[in-house]
């Protein structure tokens, strides 16, 4: 039986390197969500809007639970200047960003 040595490398090379941009690209959406949610939450924090929250959980914790809902924020009614939001969220995202890096960065030196 005749040995196969050649394969379509160029393709291989691409199709990984699609998967990769597709996981990032989830991923930054993910976190981008995340920073959104943090800033309502935050708001939702400095306003009290727990001590009107539907969850009790919310109510006895004295601030919006990540886990439990957003219907501290919801129910405040107050929203903030579509510039001084995407500031905030982009402020929020850096830090998530950033806190990943010095993980891997702290985990390389580990290894070492």
């Amino acid at each position: 039986m005749a040995r196969t040595t050649n394969w379509d490398e160029a393709f291989l090379k691409q199709r990984a390197a699609d998967a990769r941009a597709t996981a990032l690209a989830r991923q930054t959406d993910a976190d981008w969500e995340q920073a959104q949610l943090q800033i309502k939450r935050e708001m939702s924090d400095v306003r009290g809007g727990f001590a009107r929250c539907p969850d009790k959980r919310c109510r006895r914790a004295r601030r919006c639970l990540p886990a439990a809902c957003l219907a501290c924020f919801d129910m405040l009614r107050v929203r903030l200047p579509d510039a001084v939001e995407q500031e905030l969220t982009e402020d929020i995202y850096a830090e998530m960003q950033q806190a990943r890096r010095d993980a891997v960065a702290e985990e390389a030196e580990c290894e070492m």
